[in-house]
């Protein structure tokens, strides 16, 4: 996820982008979990919009404007600072950090 969350920035803050949408199918809950802890807002369903194996599937829209997602972004680069902090503590020490080291 920090990894979508560092996406998001560099469209806002690098590109200009004023808005970002992300498209799943239904059946997908697990990257729909993503888009909605990444901020994005739900906005509708595009009625059989794809077609996968011969099937017309519906496919579910999320988006996210720079206004909206600063409190977010902040959040997922917190969290990826953490986790880099962490993992350069193992490389370093040699052993998992614990959670006072944190």
């Amino acid at each position: 996820m920090e990894g979508l969350g560092a996406l998001l920035h560099f469209g806002f803050e690098e590109l200009g982008l004023n808005r970002m949408e992300a498209r799943c199918m239904p059946v997908n809950v697990a990257s729909e979990r993503v888009v909605q802890k990444l901020g994005m807002q739900f906005e509708g369903v595009l009625r059989e919009y794809l077609r996968v194996k011969g099937q017309f599937c519906d496919l579910k829209v999320y988006s996210l404007l720079k206004r909206d997602c600063r409190k977010t972004l902040l959040g997922t680069m917190i969290s990826f600072h953490v986790a880099v902090t962490q993992l350069s503590q193992v490389i370093r020490v040699g052993k998992t950090p614990t959670k006072e080291s944190s």
